[in-house]
Parts: C-alpha cells; structure tokens; sequence
C-alpha cells in the first residue's frame, strides 16, 4: 500500500468518530468514508454540504469525462457509491439516515438527512469494517467456483429500482469477454478518449489526490503475455469465477445513482465474504456490445447500467488509490 499522504484518507478510524458534539462534526467524520468510494478514473466528482442536520451530495463538474462518460452516467454512478458508503458508516454510528434524490439534470443533487434517534440498518452497519478494506482488484483471480450461497447473498443487496445478475456459467463468461474485447477495442481506437484516459494515468509515486496509479506488477504481467488492453481485459475475465450486472427498468440520474449504491453495497459485501470484485466499464459504454449482451443474457426489458466481475485473488496486497482531503470537497 501507498503510504503518501495523498492515501491518508485510507487511514481513517471508528474510534476517532465525534459522538459527543454536534451533529454537522459528526457528519463531517461520515464524509471521510463516503470519499473512499470507487469513481471513474478515481476523478471522485463530488462536492459536499452540511446543513445542520442534512448532508448534500452534488456533482462536481470540473471532472466530467466527455469521451468516457458523455451521459455523466458514470459520474451519478460515482455518486451513488459515495452515497453508500455514508449511509454504511451512518447506520455504524447509530444515525439513521433518510435519502432523497433530486433529478435535475446536471443541477442534480442528493439531500441525506441524519437522525440520532430512530432504528439502524443492521446490515449496513455489519459492513462497516470493510469499507476501508475494498478496492478494485484489477489483477488475476484463481477462477475457484463461489458458492452459490454466497452468489445468492451478493444479489440480495436491495436497493429501490436496480438488480443484480451474476454469471458463473463458464461459456457465457468466455462469449462476454469476447465482447469486451471489443468494447475495449472500439474505445483505444478513439485519439480523443485516449487523450483524455492518458491525463488521469499516474506514476505510482504520484502526489496527485486523484487519477489511476498505474501498478508496475500489473503492467509485468501483461506484457509478458500481450500487449494489447483489450486482450489484458479479456483475459482478466477469463480468469473471474462470476461476471455481474447492475440492471433496472430504465435511465435516468436515479437509478444511475441507485446503481451505485448497489454496486457499492456489493463491493463492500464481497470483501466481507473474502472475494475481490472491481467494475469494467466498456461494455456498458460501447452501444452495440451492450445490445449484444442483452440478447446473450435474455434481459428482454431490463437495461444494463454497471458491469463487473468477481473471484477469489490470491494477490495479498492492497491496492489503494489516492484521495483528494476533505478540505478540498467541502463547500462552506
């Protein structure tokens, strides 16, 4: 793990939580854990508000990702994993937290309100020791089958709107990767996506608080086999025991939010249960592998929001990224 302080924000401790002074300090502490949350090219779009007792989350524009994300699906998608978080570390505390989200476009905010009293969430609350222990294991898995019970428990996160579908079936994992290959493909073909992925690329001694460290043991590892990235991404799929889906009825900002709740919910839920689970996003973004995808898994009505896949690493190491402060993201 990075020990700069730019992954300070990692360090951060239950004991340290102000549970006797005011409500606004104690949300304050939440907001810690909500930026901890994964985002796209870890450019964490989010802005912060405290307002007595009600905290809100609205989009940061600044880190809007034209070529990646021109919908800002992603970016809302961000959002609602921050948001889960808080809500987790929330319930932990004992504060309840009531959630409300307004669609406005990009005027778009989320208004959580906090009460000390009133009944917790008591499995949100037993995740709260993972928060800080989830990351995105891009690296290799060692393809052991998950037992369905815990597959079961994984897509039982309920959250309004979305639902989670995994695929353990060894075939259609293998026709899946195919088409994030070419997925991956379709976006390296593009200069102005890689113009704008190559500014959010850095050195793993980066002092930036944002951006993607580039792993030197990942890099080894593909180039002993391939060079391409859609071919590393294939083959990290191939070595997944399960793919899974974040789906709902329809678009739009609330359930793209909601989907990262459940993402997050998951993720978090994953490393409780010893397995490593991290998004890919292009065969979501790139329209025709999504259309093929849907017809692959039958999903008729449904429409695909997130993408990821799940296994078991035997790569011991954590792999953090930085952190903006909280000094940075919080609005007066």
């Amino acid at each position: 793990m990075n020990t700069g302080s730019n992954y300070d924000a990692w360090n951060i401790k239950a004991e340290d939580f102000p549970k006797n002074t005011a409500i606004g300090e104690q949300i304050k502490f939440l907001i810690g854990y909500g930026i901890l949350a994964p985002s796209t090219y870890n450019s964490q779009p989010w802005k912060f508000k405290i307002a007595e007792s009600k905290l809100i989350i609205i989009p940061d524009l600044r880190y809007k990702l034209p070529y990646a994300d021109p919908s800002n699906k992603n970016l809302f998608i961000s959002l609602g994993c921050c948001l889960a978080n808080i809500e987790i570390a929330a319930a932990n505390f004992g504060l309840k937290s009531d959630v409300e989200i307004f669609d406005r476009g990009e005027k778009s905010k989320i208004e959580v309100s906090f009460h000390k009293a009133g009944k917790v969430d008591q499995k949100l609350a037993s995740l709260f020791p993972f928060i800080t222990k989830r990351y995105s294991n891009k690296m290799p898995y060692d393809g052991r089958r998950i037992e369905k019970k815990l597959i079961e428990g994984l897509e039982d996160v309920d959250i309004g709107g979305c639902e989670a579908i995994l695929v353990d079936d060894r075939s259609k994992i293998k026709s899946i990767s195919e088409l994030q290959y070419r997925a991956v493909g379709s976006f390296l073909s593009d200069a102005q996506f890689i113009k704008e992925l190559s500014k959010w690329l850095r050195s793993k001694d980066s002092e930036e608080g944002d951006g993607v460290p580039v792993l030197p043991s990942l890099q080894e590892s593909a180039a002993k086999k391939v060079s391409n990235p859609a071919e590393v991404d294939r083959g990290l799929m191939l070595t997944s025991s399960a793919v899974g889906l974040i789906v709902s009825d329809a678009e739009g900002i609330n359930f793209w939010i909601n989907a990262g709740r459940k993402y997050e919910t998951m993720a978090i839920k994953a490393v409780s249960l010893g397995l490593a689970m991290t998004p890919m996003l292009a065969l979501i973004q790139n329209e025709e592998c999504r259309k093929k995808l849907v017809k692959l898994l039958r999903l008729k009505v449904k429409i695909p929001l997130m993408f990821f896949r799940l296994g078991y690493s035997s790569d011991n190491n954590i792999y953090h990224t930085p952190r903006k402060t909280l000094a940075s993201v919080i609005q007066k």
